[in-house]
């Protein structure tokens, strides 16, 4: 009785078996392959970009690029040249989040008004200037060494002070109003053209040329950037800056201010000073034996020793 019912349960087995079979044949029944990730590319000129590059391997633009495309792309250089018509620019970079890889992002000359760059933890490099960016978040890109950001709208940089590991910052000619930096090894910051009334620097030790001329700035805190070599604050409303501890400056530019007093006389490597176009300036003190190869003043303004 055992052995029977056995060979009955087989029989159903092999002939459930032939159903399926036959209706597979038949184009009833298919057995569809596992599709593989995607990640959706919306901007049209992004994905050309990324069909030039030899990126996105279908070679269509159907707005999608096989995720792992993108697994082992270190470099990204997604500039538009100077004359790119408006309508082949890239305007969204959705997408770059697949990009998990990336160390080096350029994108500059594009019309993107923002970037989400949360996925792209391994970013070293990133230039996006040019662009029409308002608002910028690099919290979780605590391993960039380069940002350059100039010709944008920036009003705000979130997570700046993540990125320990910078060492060029470059904001010019954007919107920003007030900036506090506190990266003790950043070398090189550049905030020229801004709408800058606050300017925090005392955390940037290491800094050694700042560019912050054309703003709003009424006063500067110095005293613990000491390596300053190179330093250019022309086109401010400044009526004092003390220098007492910067005296590794090299080269100054404090035009077109609204300083009142100035001493120099402990710079002893100051080789260029630029104190022209400070109405309210009469007198500045120089050292005895200092040697300033080029100085740039008006007709009023003296250089006194005591």
């Amino acid at each position: 009785m055992k052995k029977q019912t056995i060979s009955t349960y087989s029989q159903l087995l092999f002939g459930l078996f032939g159903i399926i079979c036959s209706c597979a044949e038949d184009g009833l029944i298919s057995i569809t392959p596992p599709q593989k990730p995607i990640t959706e590319i919306p901007d049209v000129n992004f994905e050309k970009k990324l069909i030039e590059l030899g990126i996105d391997s279908d070679g269509l633009i159907n707005q999608m690029l096989l995720t792992e495309d993108a697994k082992n792309v270190s470099t990204l250089v997604l500039d538009s040249d100077l004359g790119t018509p408006e309508e082949e620019k890239i305007a969204n970079l959705k997408g770059i989040e697949a990009f998990e890889e990336l160390v080096s992002l350029s994108a500059g000359n594009n019309l993107l008004t923002e970037i989400n760059l949360a996925a792209n933890q391994k970013l070293t490099s990133l230039h996006l200037e040019a662009n029409y960016i308002q608002t910028l978040d690099i919290s979780h890109n605590k391993q960039l060494e380069e940002i350059n950001l100039i010709l944008n709208n920036l009003t705000e940089i979130k997570g700046l002070n993540n990125a320990d590991q910078l060492k060029t910052l470059n904001l010019s000619w954007n919107l920003l109003e007030s900036l506090s930096v506190n990266l003790q090894g950043l070398e090189g910051l550049n905030v020229e053209n801004n709408k800058l009334m606050v300017l925090d620097v005392q955390g940037c030790t290491s800094l050694e040329t700042m560019i912050a001329k054309l703003n709003d700035l009424e006063s500067l805190n110095l005293s613990t950037n000491t390596n300053l070599k190179y330093v250019t604050l022309s086109a401010n409303q400044l009526k004092e800056l003390d220098l007492t501890n910067n005296i590794s400056l090299e080269k100054l530019w404090l035009s077109s201010n609204s300083l009142e007093g100035l001493d120099v006389s402990n710079l002893i490597e100051l080789n260029l000073l630029d104190i022209s176009k400070n109405t309210n300036l009469s007198c500045v003190r120089v050292g005895q034996n200092q040697n300033i190869l080029t100085i740039a003043k008006q007709d009023h303004q003296e250089l006194r020793t005591s």
